[in-house]
């Protein structure tokens, strides 16, 4: 191949290249340009012609491009960054690789290429970094997610704060680098169960954190999965549930103090109904046997009729103590006047109103009145019923 053949062989490579490309003298002047660059500025080649790099580069001052050009002089190459200004006046990132070539007073081959989208790119992953960062820094929980080899790849401050340690002690680390055994085996199989089965997983453990003793916790994990599908790690989250745990036995022991009060209260309640019912059976006895006895030798003296009849209210006044008459009475009808009650007994005993007139020295008016109050308080007032048969019923 002639030199004019490379030469055209050369020229069409630079023109079908996507990648700008242009040739500086040691002036700075632009003497050779491709299309690419061309249709990257806005101009046409025959204005780059005419135009220096230093018209072109809206990244640096000429003081800072001529330090680059003394440094790629000595050098030879160097690959850098900057901001080229368009036709129009707007600015756009490219990447700019250059060689020094030492011929014809020194000339300095460029290709650059379009890194704007790749910038906005990196700019909005950043962007998007910062934000799970705050998002992740703001859970007052523990948070971290591993590769798939059980590698820490990061984690929240809630999680260096728990275990006391930093990225640096812990980015790149597995469980059995950072925990106990025993407790690094609990966790390597469970994270592989999750690899193998995917989804989420929630489990309760313990751990070893800064604290010092072993807190009670429960996991909540999840994989995630990479570009193709592949499950590629894990998220995971920490709760500690060691308070709550506490609370929870401290209760139960509380529950438990309780139910053993309540079931000696229940025994002493029971003794002492048992004792009142004896002493309650002992009062009645004497009664029978030290009061009764003597009001039968009263009824052989010669008592008036007043007397005889104070005597029988006297007898039946007792007998309704030692009955189950009273303590009914007492019990399902409380709202009974002490009157009504001893009119109510009488009754029970077949007196006639007259009767009882005569020994409360009252009228005959009057205990009919208490008699029709003692039936409307036992709802007897709509019926038929016959009163005196109803209370000795209820002595019953």
């Amino acid at each position: 191949m002639g030199l004019r053949e490379r030469e055209r062989y050369l020229r069409a490579i630079l023109q079908t290249t996507v990648d700008g490309f242009w040739v500086v003298d040691h002036d700075r002047k632009i003497t050779e340009v491709n299309d690419a660059y061309c249709r990257m500025s806005g101009y046409t080649r025959n204005e780059l012609l005419k135009l220096s790099i230093i018209d072109l580069d809206a990244g640096e001052d000429p003081v800072e491009t001529g330090l680059r050009i003394q440094r790629v002089t000595k050098n030879g190459s160097e690959i850098f960054e900057t901001r080229h200004r368009k036709k129009d006046g707007s600015v756009f990132d490219v990447e700019v690789s250059t060689t020094y070539l030492n011929v014809n007073g020194g000339k300095f081959v460029c290709f650059c290429r379009d890194i704007g989208e790749r910038n906005q790119a990196e700019e909005a992953l950043r962007v998007s970094e910062s934000f799970l960062n705050t998002l992740l820094n703001s859970i007052p929980i523990p948070v971290f997610y591993k590769d798939r080899e059980g590698r820490y790849l990061g984690f929240n401050k809630a999680y260096e704060t728990f275990f006391g340690a930093n990225r640096e002690q812990l980015i790149g680390k597995t469980v059995f680098d950072i925990n106990p055994p025993d407790l690094a085996k609990i966790y390597h199989a469970k994270d592989t169960e999750l690899f193998e089965s995917g989804g989420v997983q929630h489990y309760e453990s313990q751990v070893k954190n800064a604290l010092g003793p072993v807190r009670d916790v429960i996991f909540n994990k999840a994989t995630f999965a990479d570009s193709q599908g592949a499950i590629s790690g894990l998220i995971g989250t920490i709760l500690d549930v060691t308070d709550r745990k506490q609370a929870e036995a401290a209760l139960a022991a509380e529950t438990h103090q309780l139910a053993e009060t309540n079931t000696t209260l229940r025994v002493l309640l029971q003794r002492r109904e048992e004792d009142q019912k004896e002493m309650e059976r002992k009062i009645l006895d004497n009664i029978r046997k030290l009061v009764l006895p003597h009001l039968d030798k009263l009824r052989s003296l010669k008592l008036n009729e007043v007397q005889a009849n104070y005597l029988d209210m006297i007898a039946a006044n007792l007998q309704q103590v030692i009955s189950p008459f009273l303590k009914n009475l007492s019990a399902f009808f409380a709202d009974f006047t002490p009157r009504e009650i001893q009119i109510a007994n009488m009754v029970r005993e077949g007196k006639t109103s007259k009767e009882i007139a005569s020994l409360f020295n009252s009228s005959i008016r009057s205990i009919e009145f208490h008699r029709d109050n003692i039936r409307k308080k036992l709802g007897l007032n709509q019926e038929k019923s016959n009163l005196s048969t109803f209370l000795r019923n209820l002595s019953e």
